[in-house]
């Protein structure tokens, strides 16, 4: 495939992306209004990944948080700095997170 192909397959992909992610966050908010979790498949992980946040808050170390889960280190670090990151947005821009 030559370069310029590439590229251009690339942008098609982009916009296709971009078509999903608008699809997709409709029907996320017409199942919300019907009272129902979006994305049932990640209840148990935003279950887990909030359980490590609240270990991390109070200081225990990544590598202790990592044992306990059978993950990395590097993965909790993600989690946490995720989250983190995600609570900074949603003081800085309420509207955007629905508060």
């Amino acid at each position: 495939m030559k370069l310029e192909d590439a590229q251009h397959k690339l942008l098609l992909a982009r916009e296709h992306q971009k078509k999903l992610m608008v699809e997709i966050d409709t029907l996320k908010e017409i199942i919300i209004g019907y009272g129902v979790e979006a994305d049932q498949r990640f209840t148990g992980l935003k279950k887990r990944n909030n359980e490590i946040y609240k270990l991390y808050k109070k200081e225990m170390p990544f590598i202790t948080i990592a044992k306990k889960y059978n993950l990395s280190s590097t993965r909790i670090a993600t989690i946490c700095h995720r989250i983190d990151h995600n609570n900074i947005m949603k003081k800085l821009y309420p509207s955007n997170y629905g508060s």
